[in-house]
């Protein structure tokens, strides 16, 4: 069952954690170990896009307040939306999962709504993720760094389209 707000909420077991801001995005990339159940929540005054990288999950039920709801298991390249002021719980198991998870301000997107979405491809927003995740837990040299910026202002900009 979904995190409902009441029972207590599962530990996760972070296994790589990269974090970056370039211009209004905040990014996170992330690996976590699955093995056992494991719940994420979000309800922000953002909108969060995931990005699902890689790894295996056997089982994963979510729950949007408004939005789909049910089974869904991510493949590389699936991408959740999860609108400002929505509430999402899941609740996955399976071996890991990699993504990269973006913070994006409701005024990147000129306010318009964000509809709730499971397993959504963009075949651009995969790549740019995917790259900025290389980036973010590379050398952290200058042209690495030039080249995670030019990356997330290209990421923003398509966004903001």
């Amino acid at each position: 069952m979904v995190w409902d707000g009441i029972r207590q909420r599962s530990e996760r077991d972070v296994v790589a954690r990269h974090q970056a801001q370039i211009g209004q995005l905040a990014m996170l990339f992330a690996t976590e170990n699955l093995e056992a159940p494991t719940d994420w929540a979000f309800e922000e005054d953002h909108h969060i896009i995931v990005v699902h990288l890689g790894g295996r999950l056997d089982r994963m039920e979510c729950e949007f307040s408004v939005g789909p709801s049910g089974n869904a298991l991510p493949s590389r390249g699936d991408v959740w939306m999860i609108p400002a002021a929505c509430r999402y719980a899941a609740l996955a198991q399976g071996e890991r999962a990699e993504f990269v998870e973006l913070s994006v301000p409701t005024a990147l997107l000129a306010d318009a709504p964000l509809t709730a979405r499971v397993q959504h491809r963009d075949p651009f927003l995969f790549g740019a993720a995917a790259r900025l995740a290389e980036l973010m837990r590379g050398p952290g040299d200058d042209l690495s760094s030039m080249a995670l910026h030019a990356a997330g202002d290209a990421l923003e900009r398509h966004l903001g389209q």
